[in-house]
């Protein structure tokens, strides 16, 4: 079983917390994410793998959380205000 993203610091972690490119929004970002990934989809990776497919229903979730377009203009259902590419590269 894999170990939880919020157990040890990534390398990418340790670069953008140095990096002059990434600030807070940047940060509350990479939290949120990690939360996420934590709560709903470590503990099935293993599962959804074998399975060869991840439920619609964490998708979503995803959705719900502000995960999925990023960049994208609200007109279209995303989310573009004050995005830019570092915020996709979290």
């Amino acid at each position: 079983m894999r170990q939880p993203v919020g157990d040890t610091l990534s390398y990418f972690d340790d670069w953008r917390l140095r990096s002059t490119f990434y600030e807070e929004t940047h940060e509350a970002l990479a939290q949120s994410v990690r939360r996420f990934m934590d709560r709903d989809v470590i503990q099935h990776i293993d599962q959804w793998e074998h399975a060869h497919e991840v439920p619609l229903t964490v998708i979503r979730k995803a959705a719900q959380a502000g995960l999925f377009g990023l960049g994208i203009p609200e007109k279209y259902g995303g989310n573009s205000e004050g995005v830019d590419v570092f915020h996709k590269f979290v």
